[in-house]
C-alpha cells in the first residue's frame, strides 16, 4: 500500500513502496530508475528504514543502498512535478523488471 504525503507551500512529495524485483534494485532497473527521474523538474532521493538515502539522480548512490526484495523505502521529492515524480518512482520500485525464469538455464 502507497501513502503519500504531500505540501504544497514546499512543492514537496513523498511516498513508500516496497521493492518487487527479484533480485532487487540492480543495474538495470537502478538506470531505468535514474532516467525516470531525470524526467520531471524535481529533486529525489530515496530512504531507507536506516535512514540512510541516495540521490536519485545517481545510479551508483541508488544501487550503494543495496536494496532488496521485499524492502520498504521512502521516495522524497521536491520541487514543481514532485508528486509526479514521486508517483513515477514508486510504480518503479514496485516494478519486477527480471523475468520469471531468468537464470534457471536453457529449457530442454
Amino acid at each position: 500500500m502507497v501513502h503519500y504525503k504531500r505540501d504544497d507551500q514546499q512543492s514537496s512529495a513523498s511516498a513508500r513502496a516496497t521493492v518487487r524485483n527479484q533480485a532487487g534494485i540492480h543495474c538495470r532497473p537502478a538506470a531505468a530508475i535514474v532516467k525516470a527521474a531525470r524526467e520531471f523538474a524535481a529533486g529525489a532521493r530515496v530512504r531507507v528504514a536506516s535512514g540512510e538515502s541516495a540521490d536519485v539522480a545517481s545510479a551508483i548512490e541508488l544501487l550503494a543502498l543495496g536494496l532488496e526484495k521485499g524492502q520498504t523505502v521512502e521516495v522524497l521529492a521536491d520541487g514543481p512535478a514532485a508528486q509526479d515524480c514521486v508517483d513515477k518512482l514508486v510504480a518503479m520500485i514496485e516494478t519486477e523488471y527480471d523475468f520469471p525464469n531468468a537464470g534457471a538455464g536453457p529449457s530442454l
